[in-house]
């Protein structure tokens, strides 16, 4: 009867150890709740990481950007073209056309007669105008006039009439030249004006296009 129970007890601890060794190397088992806590972390950071990106790209856009400086009004800028640029501040210097003084549109003229085309202007601007300023040619038919100084200083306010000598052309047709007031440092300011005249010596004409070179 001993004899058994001794049998009985070493087949039952051959039984439970075993079983105790396999217990031992079995990997622990991770708990549901925590994966799902750590996930849920992993998942915030990603979430803090592109919002704190998209936050950095949205301050970039808000960067005003960079663009072409402006001119600043009144300054001469440089032509293409030999002729001044027209000042771009009125306030200064400024005129107003007021008459055709000496011949009219359409005079007729003979061929390679002298004649002297006289403007009235008005000072609009708030500066003075000195025996600096000019009238100049600006465009179609010179018919040999130059450029003229003023005869006098003009106020802001008066009138002046401005003159240029010309000589009629040789060839029949109509003539038709843009002069224009510039100021002491060579700029175009103010109305433009022309001169028209019908050359002819007997013979039928040709009508010109009144047509301003461009600035």
């Amino acid at each position: 009867m001993v004899k058994n129970s001794k049998r009985f007890l070493f087949i039952l601890m051959l039984t439970i150890f075993p079983s105790a060794c396999s217990t031992a190397k079995t990997t622990p088992t991770i708990d549901p709740a925590t994966t799902f806590t750590a996930a849920a972390m992993i998942k915030s950071t990603e979430d803090a990481a592109a919002a704190s990106t998209e936050f950095f790209l949205s301050t970039l856009s808000a960067v005003p950007q960079a663009s072409a400086t402006p001119t600043p009004t009144g300054i001469p800028v440089p032509s293409a073209t030999t002729r001044p640029v027209v000042v771009n501040n009125p306030v200064c210097d400024n005129s107003a056309f007021v008459s055709d003084v000496t011949i009219p549109d359409k005079t007729v003229i003979d061929a390679g007669d002298s004649f002297t085309k006289t403007w009235k202007f008005r000072n609009t601007g708030t500066c003075g105008w000195t025996t600096s300023y000019a009238i100049a040619s600006g465009g179609g038919d010179a018919m040999s006039g130059t450029e003229t100084k003023l005869p006098d200083a003009v106020d802001a306010g008066d009138e002046v009439d401005v003159s240029v000598d010309m000589v009629a052309p040789t060839a029949n047709g109509t003539y038709v030249g843009f002069w224009r007031l510039k100021n002491a440092d060579g700029f175009f300011f103010g109305d433009a004006v022309y001169v028209q005249i019908v050359v002819s010596n007997g013979e039928d004409t040709l009508t010109a296009t009144l047509t301003p070179t461009s600035e």
